[in-house]
């Protein structure tokens, strides 16, 4: 069926090719484009969605830092101040990240209010660090509008090299589980150097705390 779709999409697309003009073919191309950027970008924040990361990441292997982060409390500022409140917050936090992304990271609205990162450029000695920068700008960050609220997330961050990104976000996530227990701690897992070659199973948890 899949097929099928695909192929009727494709002779569409063929048929409106010869109707229309160059300039007009181009304009129909950017639409489709677009039509299809806004599919892939959650509504509330602007950040991508989790269709986003299913059809371009899922199955893939890639050398990265991957990190699942989840704002602490966000359930009890929705209930106590309202679900624009937990709104404001989440794009808040989403815009304080983006600030700190390289153009090649991507921001994933994961699941419910985790958000999902990706950082391909990132060196594994620099990860710890930038985790730990991100927990301290949202701590420091106040919320447009609700000056009440204080943000603050629990962080797990997994790097990887040439791995499977389903796998390290697994990984990240039971990281963030940990570091929820406390609540605004960073803890990263980290493939020891020099001893991976002998005990390849090795994991090194480095722990920030605030």
């Amino acid at each position: 069926r899949d097929l099928r779709m695909s192929r009727g999409l494709g002779d569409v697309y063929k048929r409106q090719s010869l109707l229309l003009g160059p300039n007009d073919s181009e304009r129909f191309i950017t639409a489709i484009t677009s039509e299809r950027e806004r599919a892939y970008r959650d509504q509330s924040t602007g950040a991508y969605n989790r269709q986003y990361y299913n059809e371009n990441y899922h199955g893939r292997a890639m050398t990265a830092g991957i990190v699942m982060l989840d704002l602490d409390d966000m359930m009890l500022a929705t209930d106590v101040y309202g679900r624009r409140a937990g709104e404001a917050v989440l794009e808040t936090a989403v815009n304080v990240i983006r600030r700190s992304l390289e153009e090649k990271d991507r921001i994933i609205r994961f699941d419910g209010d985790m958000l999902l990162l990706l950082l391909p450029d990132i060196g594994q000695e620099d990860f710890s660090q930038k985790l730990e920068q991100i927990r301290l700008q949202l701590n420091t960050t106040s919320v447009p509008g609700r000056s009440y609220l204080r943000m603050s997330a629990s962080i797990g961050g997994v790097w990887v090299e040439n791995a499977d990104l389903d796998d390290g976000v697994e990984r990240a996530e039971q990281l963030m589980n940990y570091a929820r227990i406390q609540k605004n701690r960073t803890m990263v897992e980290q493939q020891p150097q020099q001893a991976a070659a002998v005990l390849p199973h090795l994991s090194l948890i480095h722990i920030s705390e605030p």
